[in-house]
């Protein structure tokens, strides 16, 4: 929620599921800039959501973003690399840096 707030105040215009199949959802009605993608999530977690959005050329250039309280340094989240344009520890760092680095993704999947 803080996270959010603070995006809120960036500029961000924020959407929130609660789980992947609900991001799939909201997916489908608009095209963001950047998703935020939690790893343990009820239903769907991040890593089968993360699955289901590369299967779609629409979203291929779509940045993904992982935030996750799990082991960054695992060998299961770091397979991820490949298909997101990051992954950051929760609480790793200050919200307004976390703020900064996605600013950085999105403009960097823009110029792509």
């Amino acid at each position: 929620e803080r996270l959010m707030e603070m995006l809120h105040r960036d500029g961000w215009n924020c959407r929130m599921a609660l789980n992947g199949t609900e991001g799939l959802k909201a997916l489908a009605d608009a095209k963001p800039d950047l998703v935020l993608v939690d790893l343990i999530m009820p239903e769907m977690d991040g890593y089968a959501f993360i699955r289901e959005v590369r299967k779609n050329p629409d979203f291929d250039a779509l940045p993904l973003v992982v935030m996750t309280a799990e082991d960054v340094q695992s060998g299961k989240v770091r397979s991820l690399a490949n298909d997101t344009a990051g992954i950051v520890q929760k609480g790793s760092m200050p919200l307004a840096d976390l703020v900064a680095d996605l600013r950085r993704f999105a403009e960097q999947a823009k110029n792509q």
